[in-house]
């Protein structure tokens, strides 16, 4: 196999995590109970091996033969390549370090979780970008109704990609600032009506289905950012995860189409740019200084 473009600093990352944050402390009671300082080292050296092996293997040729858009049916076609790095980092399942336990997932201290984002994003941001459905749908496990928690269920059993769709012409690094409105319908769906921009992994192939989480703001809602919700727009909505949907529509441009679920009040989504923001950056783990607030706000 041809060496890797990617240089991991492993013993960076343990000192980060053992020697300056004291994660080992936390481990082996409460929520980390089924963890340990040995486990923990191993399962950052089997990142490690993902990382510099399969998710960096088709840097350079994703990189020369990009994703392939298509306006007549507003799809997009991934390289092969990049598909085999995404599909070995999914199956890998370390995202489910990341979601919680009722959701399939196991539990572990979020310093943990952006120490191996570190290593995969190190490697090909990208295939972590792309790979963000399972983290999404642990937000909508978190803040979502029975019937919404369903569907976050569904998004990790069949695997389903996810965005964030914040950005406005007008509205980039202030969210509260943005001007797309969601205007309620008879049967309790939802209109979106505005502009969004730079939605990363907004449309691919890699996966059946790809939930939008759109922040909008409701008729007659207040300004800022307390006044914005958000809303779950699924790519396809003929999909069984939607029953009572039976409209085998498929959701191009949903900034103008019918979103199917509302899932939070404006002021709980503090939880979600906080998700956000740290997503946004290619080296996460340079979020560190946020690291025991992320630990203490998800063991809760």
């Amino acid at each position: 196999m041809a060496a890797s473009h990617y240089r991991s600093n492993l013993r960076d990352i343990h000192f980060n995590l053992f020697e300056v944050f004291g994660t080992g402390d936390s481990l082996g009671r409460g929520p980390f109970a089924e963890l340990d300082a040995a486990t923990v080292r191993d399962i950052l050296s089997e990142a490690e091996r993902l990382a510099v092996g399969p998710v960096a293997a088709s840097y350079a040729e994703s990189d020369c033969n990009p994703p392939v858009y298509d306006p007549a049916t507003c799809s997009v076609s991934m390289p092969d390549a990049f598909k085999a790095s995404y599909q070995a980092y999914m199956a890998a399942e370390w995202w489910r370090l990341d979601i919680p336990a009722a959701l399939g997932g196991t539990g572990a201290p979020r310093a943990l979780w952006w120490s191996i984002a570190e290593l995969i994003q190190g490697a090909q941001a990208p295939v972590f970008m792309f790979g963000s459905g399972p983290g999404m749908a642990g937000l909508l496990w978190r803040l979502g109704t029975p019937a919404q928690r369903r569907v976050a269920q569904i998004m990790i059993e069949r695997r389903w990609g996810a965005t964030m769709v914040l950005t406005e012409p007008d509205a980039g690094s202030d969210v509260g600032a943005g001007t797309t409105k969601a205007t309620a319908q008879p049967d309790g769906s939802w209109h979106i009506q505005g502009v969004k921009r730079f939605i990363t992994s907004g449309e691919h192939d890699l996966e059946e289905n790809i939930v939008h989480f759109v922040l909008a703001r409701p008729d007659g809602a207040a300004p800022g950012t307390k006044g914005l919700s958000m809303f779950a727009v699924p790519k396809h909505r003929s999909v069984p995860a939607f029953e009572g949907d039976v409209a085998a529509q498929e959701i191009c441009r949903p900034f103008y189409s019918r979103p199917l679920l509302r899932s939070s009040a404006g002021h709980r989504l503090l939880d979600v740019l906080g998700r956000a923001h740290c997503r946004r950056l290619h080296r996460p783990v340079r979020c560190s200084t946020l690291l025991p607030a992320l630990d203490e706000f998800f063991a809760g």
